[in-house]
């Protein structure tokens, strides 16, 4: 019994790496160790967080206007609302050559930093009421990383966009059971196969 489920988890890891083959995306563990420190003074260890994001074509007035009116009521020192460009090498690639296909444009994201659980609804109602104020701004887009709990549903095909088909139909040959399903979940193409797809 133990080795049928050796071999299950060796033929599951099997599957994973050829699907993140098929899919551009790198398999196995990253030899580079993260970078503690930045991603520290970024978030903290002990700080309740909460975020939204998504992609602009560019700073536009109005658009600075929202995030400086939203920004205002930050009810947070540790909070912040950034973008981040997307430029060099991650814009040369052409946005149906790996999962991820914006490539243009700046990332926009809204985050809130704290410590007392008590404030948890004032500090997620300033995240959703300054993203509601950038709308008119945003390409209704998003970075994978940057979903929430709360969007898992909503906004997972705005995440790969025109690549969310061919991801699917890579779900359906390497995972048709859908056992990975965690997170931002694609879900398997449907394939005239029997069996779960959650």
């Amino acid at each position: 019994r133990a080795l049928g489920r050796a071999e299950e988890a060796a033929r599951t890891d099997l599957n994973s790496r050829a699907m993140s083959a098929e899919a551009g995306l790198p398999a196995g563990p990253d030899p580079t160790p993260p970078p503690r420190d930045a991603a520290e003074q970024a978030m903290p260890p002990g700080f309740l967080n909460y975020h939204k994001a998504d992609f602009v074509k560019d700073v536009s007035p109005g658009l600075i206007d929202a995030m400086v009116d939203g920004f205002s009521r930050v009810p947070s020192p540790q909070s912040s609302a950034l973008l981040f460009p997307i430029h060099g090498a991650a814009s040369r690639v052409a946005p149906d050559a790996t999962a991820f296909p914006h490539r243009k444009g700046l990332h926009a994201g809204v985050y809130s930093l704290w410590t007392n659980p008590a404030e948890n609804a004032t500090h997620i109602g300033w995240v959703r009421q300054t993203l509601d104020q950038m709308q008119p701004f945003v390409e209704n887009v998003v970075y994978v990383n940057e979903l929430g709990e709360d969007d898992m549903n909503t906004r997972v095909h705005e995440a790969y966009g025109a690549n969310y088909a061919r991801l699917a139909s890579i779900k359906a040959k390497y995972d048709p059971s859908n056992v990975f399903q965690l997170n931002a979940n694609i879900k398997p193409a449907e394939t005239g196969r029997p069996g779960p797809v959650s």
